[in-house]
């Protein structure tokens, strides 16, 4: 996260309101303001009680984002708490635990917040050079491993196929398209992508298992210590529970620009990918059958674009293709170096019971 200056809310009333939830210590103070697109989150020291982050969403007004209405800003503070809450629940320990809030505009800084625990330490610095050789292996093997440990706690069966949840995402977004809600997009646009999702999910069309993906796994949202050592996650307001050829996709840092991976992030997915080519569970199986195969890059950005409007766009704007990365054919997409078809010690095919 990187610190900017703090919006117009008088600390006394962050501090009241806290307070009001019975949590934290004496003398509050602000230590630093991080803030996003969505939120503003400050940092509270007290010379008594551990530090604490205050996530306080914005009412943006525009017609799309997640905050477009009062009733948007609770829902999206509610989504996070139900979110938190869960993975605490489940004994996922790399996300900040949710310690209390207000749904509701009627406390001290007049808007739904939350209260969670301060994770220690900075934001992965992440380019090109930097970590290097070692460290960085080091860096991508923890990510996996956190993503593997988050769909092994968050894993269920749902109540619909990974087509039917895909297709109710596909045919709303036609929905606000055709009520001019999407004026960059046409109705062509959403036969076009439709036209495709059958070839896309492929085998996991009829797959019904799903897990929680953070949804924005970057190097902002990692916080390491001194040491490289991952302390945790923040920022899971876009977390959800997703179909596995969602949740087992690769984080979004080694997507590439435009879908396209350049040398580095090529470079950097490989590593990834092997760091849990050898492991022994249901979650290292599901990330290699997804993460492995031969159109990654498209069938990333593709069930993306169910999600996103700027991809969606992208893609549309190519033809529904990327050059050189196009879909392939089915069967021509398999893992590179063959499936985890038939294996035993823990591989299993889309939806196998744990």
């Amino acid at each position: 996260m990187t610190s900017t200056s703090p919006p117009a809310l008088d600390p006394s009333a962050l501090f009241a309101a806290v307070s009001a939830l019975g949590i934290g210590g004496t003398a509050p103070s602000v230590d630093a303001v991080f803030c996003g697109g969505e939120h503003h989150t400050y940092k509270l020291i007290f010379p008594d009680h551990e530090s604490l982050a205050v996530r306080v969403p914005l009412y943006t007004g525009v017609v799309g984002s997640i905050s477009s209405t009062p009733e948007d800003v609770i829902d999206t503070v509610r989504h996070e708490q139900r979110i938190l809450e869960m993975l605490e629940q489940k004994g996922f320990k790399w996300a900040p635990r949710c310690l209390g809030g207000s749904l509701g505009f009627e406390n001290e800084i007049r808007s739904p917040f939350l209260v969670l625990t301060w994770v220690e330490g900075q934001t992965l610095p992440w380019d090109g050079e930097s970590p290097a050789g070692e460290a960085r292996e080091k860096v991508l093997g923890q990510i996996a491993g956190i993503q593997a440990s988050l769909i092994e706690c968050t894993l269920k069966t749902g109540t619909t196929t990974a087509s039917a949840f895909f297709e109710r995402i596909a045919a709303n977004r036609r929905t606000r398209v055709l009520e001019g809600k999407i004026p960059e997009l046409t109705e062509q646009d959403c036969v076009d992508q439709a036209s495709l999702l059958s070839r896309v999910l492929g085998k996991w069309g009829s797959d019904t298992m799903m897990a929680v993906d953070h949804g924005d796994i970057q190097p902002q949202n990692i916080i390491v210590d001194g040491e490289g050592n991952i302390t945790g996650i923040i920022d899971w307001s876009f977390a959800s529970s997703v179909p596995l050829l969602r949740a087992a996709g690769l984080p979004r840092f080694l997507w590439g620009e435009g879908g396209v991976p350049d040398p580095q992030v090529q470079a950097d997915r490989e590593v990834y990918i092997a760091s849990f080519a050898d492991v022994d569970s249901k979650a290292a199986s599901y990330m290699r059958q997804v993460q492995g195969v031969r159109d990654v890059d498209f069938r990333t950005l593709y069930v993306e674009s169910l999600f996103s409007k700027g991809v969606r766009k992208l893609l549309a704007g190519k033809g529904w293709k990327i050059p050189g990365h196009e879909l392939r054919e089915d069967g021509d997409g398999e893992e590179r170096g063959g499936g985890d078809e038939g294996g035993d010690n823990g591989r299993a095919e889309p939806g196998g019971e744990l």
